[in-house]
């Protein structure tokens, strides 16, 4: 069958469907990973890690914050007076758990 310039059978259009899914696909993922790329630790984390917020309002003695889901975990009870100690403890039965 013989068809006219610009007009495609079902598989190439097929080809295109697929190659159009793909850059689309492409591009979201793109700009989703840019905002990303642009978070700064907030100065109040000096050394310590931070959990990325977003600061929906500030005051001058608070703000309000809005903070990503999250996954928590958590051990029995470590009795140690000494901190170094407790969390030495701590992480080595995170690294048990991840085994």
């Amino acid at each position: 069958m013989v068809r006219g310039i610009g007009q495609m059978d079902s598989a190439g259009e097929g080809v295109g469907l697929v190659f159009l899914t793909l850059a689309l696909c492409t591009i979201v993922m793109f700009e989703q990973c840019q905002g990303r790329s642009v978070y700064e630790e907030p100065a109040n984390c000096l050394r310590l890690e931070c959990a990325p917020y977003q600061v929906i309002h500030s005051q001058k003695d608070y703000e309000i914050r809005s903070y990503r889901a999250a996954t928590w975990i958590s051990t029995s009870p470590i009795h140690s007076n000494s901190f170094k100690d407790a969390a030495g403890r701590g992480f080595n039965m995170r690294q048990c758990l991840e085994l």
